[in-house]
Parts: C-alpha cells; sequence; structure tokens
C-alpha cells in the first residue's frame, strides 16, 4: 500500500518515488483491455475492504481490535485508490461504459465517492464525472449522490424539496449551492466543441 510504504525518516521522498512509479504503471496502461483491469482491480479491493470491514463489525462488534484494523486498512485503500484514479483520470480521462464496460466505468465515482475528505478532491474531479454523467458514462442517479454527500459534508443539510423535481434540477440546484458553475461551463462548452 502507497501509505504503508512511507517511512518516518523521509516521507517525501519515498512518497515521490511511489507517485512516480505509479504515473508510470497508469501511463503503460495503452490498451483498453489494460486499462478495463486496472479499474475493475481498483473497484474490487474498494468493495472487498468494505465487505471486510462490514463481517468484522458483524462477528466482532463496535469497538473491537478487528474492526479498527478492518477500517485502517479501509482508509489505507482509500487513499491508495483516489491516487490511482487521480493519476488514471489525468492520463486517459474518464473511462466509457462503450469501451471499458460498466464495472470500470463506475469505478472513478465509486472512488471518489468514499473519500472522506470534503472538498479538495471531490472538486478536482468534479469535471471528470460531470463529463461522463452527460455522456451517460455514469448514471445521473449516482451523479447527484456524489453531490449530495458533498453538500452533506461541506455544509452539514441536505436539499429538500417540498415539490416534484426532476432529476437535472436537482444536479442544477446541487451545482449552484456547491458554486461549481465554472467548472459545468467549461465541460458543456468542450462538448459543444467535440460535435
Amino acid at each position: 500500500m502507497f501509505f504503508g510504504l512511507i517511512s518516518c525518516n523521509n516521507p517525501t521522498v519515498q512518497l515521490r518515488d511511489v507517485t512516480k512509479e505509479l504515473k508510470e504503471e497508469v501511463i503503460n496502461l495503452k490498451t483498453v483491455e489494460s486499462q478495463k483491469t486496472f479499474l475493475e482491480t481498483i473497484l474490487e479491493i474498494d468493495q472487498k475492504v468494505r465487505t471486510d470491514s462490514k463481517d468484522a463489525l458483524q462477528k466482532y462488534g463496535y469497538e473491537s481490535d478487528e474492526v479498527l484494523e478492518a477500517n485502517q486498512k479501509m482508509m489505507s485503500v482509500d487513499e491508495e485508490n483516489i491516487m490511482k484514479i487521480e493519476q488514471y483520470l489525468e492520463i486517459h480521462g474518464h473511462p466509457t461504459i462503450d469501451k471499458h464496460g460498466k464495472d470500470a466505468a463506475m469505478a472513478p465515482w465509486v472512488v471518489i465517492h468514499h473519500v472522506p475528505e470534503c472538498c479538495t478532491i471531490r472538486e478536482t474531479n468534479f469535471k471528470y464525472l460531470y463529463e461522463a454523467m452527460k455522456k451517460e458514462d455514469l448514471d445521473d442517479g449516482a451523479f447527484r449522490l456524489y453531490l449530495y454527500r458533498w453538500n452533506k459534508m461541506k455544509f452539514g443539510n441536505e436539499i429538500e424539496w417540498d415539490r416534484p423535481f426532476k432529476p437535472q434540477e436537482d444536479i442544477d440546484t446541487l451545482v449552484k449551492v456547491l458554486n461549481l458553475q465554472k467548472f459545468v461551463t467549461e465541460v458543456d462548452q468542450k462538448l459543444k466543441e467535440e460535435i
């Protein structure tokens, strides 16, 4: 695991080396099949540590050493996975359902959604997820859940509607509340130019 490899003596050097190795690994994902395998593996690992944590909770109880260990492992995996996903998005862009399959296309959202940090990582990767949603490589319900969780983490509340609403209206409202209009404009312009 990336963060498990960092020593107390010189963490900056080791972290930089690991990041360089990771960047090289992601750059070398030259085929769609290698990209798909990379992303699906990340998704499988993400889900496995969550299952292991739930199993430990059920078997040993909330305050057990086993649950603490499972949760620490989950946090370490989440840190490693977000590094991998961010490198992937930066180098290859968001995966598509047509080329990579549904599971691989869902991996970036799942990993970003599980990051416990509120805003920076979510904002940095917003444009990728927004574009994927617009291209139908990410379900709008999943995208809305990402925005809802971000809003809840940032402001401590949820948007509540007192009338029926359309999904796009919900997205537009959350984009405005989270002050993401500039990213939406940038992606929408890019998509227009691609037509």
